[in-house]
């Protein structure tokens, strides 16, 4: 829903992780799920936790797992449309 009407990386971004909140997922996950670059997956994680959008849930290795953050504003106003389908 969120990123038929917006699109862009960053919708699709936050639509997954909205409507897949029980786990966390790292940029090669999100590359594959959503059929975008690696490179293009980690230019927006970049921008969202910036924002405070994402957030990382944890780290194995080298690979960094990242999390929706519900806590932010934006985000909670956007889950109910994404979870309620408009």
């Amino acid at each position: 829903m969120l990123s038929k009407t917006f699109g862009g990386p960053k919708a699709k971004i936050i639509e997954f992780l909205i409507t897949n909140n029980a786990g966390d997922f790292s940029k090669t996950e999100l590359s594959t799920k959503l059929g975008l670059s690696v490179t293009t997956v980690r230019k927006h994680l970049r921008d969202l936790e910036e924002q405070g959008v994402v957030s990382v849930s944890r780290k194995v290795g080298k690979i960094t797992f990242y999390k929706i953050n519900f806590d932010h504003p934006l985000i909670s106003s956007i889950s109910k449309i994404v979870t309620e389908g408009g």
